[in-house]
């Protein structure tokens, strides 16, 4: 799996009628790992909070864990669960997140809903709110809890550019290795069965085809989540359903698996990964037929969501 950024828990203020970012001095993202979780649904309202004079306090025995390693201006899909240090990670079904920059001084931006996606064959999984940042710099992020009568916040860096390539832009034309350059599929992949139409095409080949792609980065047998079989697995799926219409390519994080041998701590990146800026799997690109990237989803993404984008981007 891909190295981790450190889990940080961020001191939340108490007081009320007080600006609830003030204490922030820690501002690195966390990847999320498993969690277990129950079903609720949320009927609170949290709209137009102001950050300055609200009568909302923070609570200590929630945290709001972002699961984002990448952040630019722009257009992202933000990925972050809702802790309760007591009782365990909360589901609701959509809760609305409050976005404030913060550099100089805490400022309302806007406000985004967030709807919990689950993961697959198991209960976990993660909200997801789709927003555009404006600048680059500090910001926070404010969720309501389920009581209604606490925020939950963590501070993020966004960044003046991606270090993935950015929605808009024409992708790299990477080489990627494909089955006509090996003599098994499991030097490819560490996917137990793998799908030979996933290994066809090289990146710069599918993108020079006059059709769409779908490029899912993930290592099966290794990933820190347990999501990223299944992410191999949906595009898998997808390449039946679209009939050839649509590239589907999968990148294993590791070059040479079938040397790893069970043991991560002696792979060595692949060249790609590097190339592309990814930090974490999964990591999923949909790219239009003149090679322009037009969706990407840090972390697992459901069938759902990709064929809504897939199908915005796909000229049959």
């Amino acid at each position: 799996m891909l190295g981790m950024p450190k889990i940080s828990y961020i001191k939340m203020d108490r007081s009320r009628k007080s600006n609830i970012f003030q204490k922030f001095n820690i501002f690195v993202p966390i990847l999320l790992v498993g969690m277990s979780i129950g079903l609720s649904c949320l009927n609170q309202d949290s709209n137009n909070i102001d950050i300055n004079q609200s009568d909302t306090s923070v609570e200590e025995n929630y945290f709001l864990a972002i699961g984002n390693t990448d952040i630019a201006v722009g257009t992202n899909r933000m990925i972050f669960s809702i802790i309760d240090k007591k009782n365990g990670p909360i589901i609701l079904d959509e809760v609305r997140v409050n976005y404030y920059y913060l550099d100089p001084k805490s400022t309302f931006k806007f406000h985004a809903p967030a709807k919990f996606v689950k993961w697959p064959a198991s209960n976990k999984g993660v909200y997801v709110s789709h927003t555009s940042f404006d600048k680059a710099g500090k910001w926070g992020v404010s969720v309501i809890t389920p009581d209604g009568m606490y925020n939950v916040q963590a501070g993020i860096v966004v960044k003046d550019r991606s270090d993935s390539p950015s929605i808009g832009k024409l992708i790299p034309s990477s080489t990627s290795k494909t089955s006509k350059d090996v003599s098994a599929l499991s030097q490819l992949t560490t996917s137990l069965i793998p799908n030979p139409k996933l290994y066809e095409l090289s990146i710069d080949e599918a993108i020079s085809n006059g059709k769409s792609t779908v490029l899912t980065f993930a290592t099966p047998a290794f990933c820190s989540t347990a999501t990223c079989g299944p992410q191999v697995e949906i595009i898998s799926s997808l390449s039946t359903l679209y009939k050839g219409n649509v590239n589907f390519i999968h990148i294993e994080i590791y070059e040479h698996p079938h040397e790893i041998s069970g043991n991560p701590s002696n792979a060595t990146m692949s060249p790609i990964v590097m190339e592309w800026g990814i930090k974490t799997e999964p990591f999923t690109f949909v790219i239009d037929n003149d090679g322009v990237l037009r969706y990407k989803y840090e972390g697992f993404v459901t069938e759902k969501e990709l064929i809504e984008s897939i199908d915005k981007v796909t000229k049959y």
